[in-house]
C-alpha cells in the first residue's frame, strides 16, 4: 500500500494512539491488514509520483501511470 502522507506511514508502525478518532480506525484497520498478511507493507509515495495525478491535475504528466499500466508494477520504489 502506498500513501503521499508520512505520518500514516509513522502511525501504523507506532505503538501509539493517534489523536483523530477518525484515523484511529483507518489505522486499526490498516494494521489489521498488514498483521493478516493481506497487505504486505505501507509505504510513503513522494508527491511527484502520484499516480492519479495526470487525471486531476491540468498540467501533469501521465508517463508514470502509462508505464505503471504496461509494466504492472511501480519501478521507483
Amino acid at each position: 500500500a502506498f500513501t503521499d502522507n508520512k505520518s500514516v506511514v509513522q502511525a501504523v508502525h507506532s505503538t501509539g494512539l493517534v489523536d483523530d478518532k477518525r484515523l484511529r480506525i483507518d489505522i486499526g484497520a490498516i494494521r489489521e491488514f498488514l498483521k493478516r498478511g493481506e497487505i504486505h507493507a505501507v509505504k510513503w509515495c513522494p508527491g511527484e509520483m502520484q499516480m492519479p495525478d495526470c487525471m486531476t491535475k491540468k498540467g501533469a504528466a501521465g508517463y508514470k501511470l502509462l508505464e505503471l499500466i504496461q509494466m504492472g508494477r511501480l519501478e521507483y520504489m
